[in-house]
């Protein structure tokens, strides 16, 4: 792939290294409290007391998070694993810590975890496919993408980054297969129709590729940051 053609899918967001998992708002989502006292993986694994223990620094952690007060909230979620190694939602809030604080790699580490404690879930490896997106590893990521759609095919987000991961990794038909199937459900979706663009100009369609830039531009005109596809060659 070019630099060029990647560095559109980056600037569009369409890469599987969504800015939005190092934003303001936790990427965990829900209650701390909820997370690590009804649902805690392989709970049978941790006595009642270490779990108890893990649980209230599970609470602070989130607290702290939720507050702003990241480097702080490492220290509480730390004690946390080391009280229960079992809890997955600890090393799910661990993960979103560490990628605030900019440590990539070992956000991706915690997430593992996660996953090897509860692999059912894809919500779980749709996070660890955005850290390993940062860490520019996109073959793992495609990989995990595919498995958060595999359990889940109904979530359009993450139809949405396995078209991306397709897109980077030059699978140009799959990717617009999962974008067109994207914009079915969701025919306002500005970033699918730049991504179907990018990926019918790559595969040599400037018809179709100029009319999905045509409704993207239309999408976004209220944007000031619009690059037509047909510019990013």
């Amino acid at each position: 792939m070019s630099a060029n053609l990647l560095r559109a899918i980056l600037l569009c967001g369409v890469s599987l290294s969504i800015v939005a998992c190092s934003g303001n708002s936790t990427s965990t989502g829900g209650s701390a409290s909820t997370a690590s006292s009804t649902d805690s993986g392989n709970a049978d694994a941790t006595a009642p007391a270490e779990r108890k223990e893990g649980s209230k620094f599970i609470e602070s952690a989130f607290k702290l998070r939720s507050a702003g007060k990241v480097p702080e909230s490492l220290i509480e979620i730390d004690k946390a694993v080391a009280a229960d190694k079992n809890n997955y939602y600890a090393w799910q809030l661990r993960a979103d810590i560490n990628n605030v604080l900019n440590k990539n790699e070992d956000a991706v580490e915690d997430m593992k975890k996660a996953v090897a404690l509860k692999p059912n879930d894809p919500k779980l490896y749709y996070s660890k496919a955005r850290y390993e997106g940062q860490t520019r590893d996109f073959a793992s990521a495609l990989e995990d993408a595919k498995q958060a759609v595999q359990l889940d095919p109904k979530n359009m987000d993450y139809l949405y980054m396995r078209a991306s991961g397709y897109a980077i990794a030059q699978e140009y038909k799959k990717a617009i297969a999962d974008a067109s199937a994207v914009i079915s459900a969701d025919p306002k979706n500005m970033a699918a129709y730049r991504l179907r663009a990018v990926c019918y100009l790559k595969t040599g369609d400037k018809k179709r590729s100029a009319a999905d830039d045509k409704t993207y531009q239309r999408l976004s005109a209220s944007s000031a940051k619009v690059i037509p596809v047909n510019g990013m060659q």
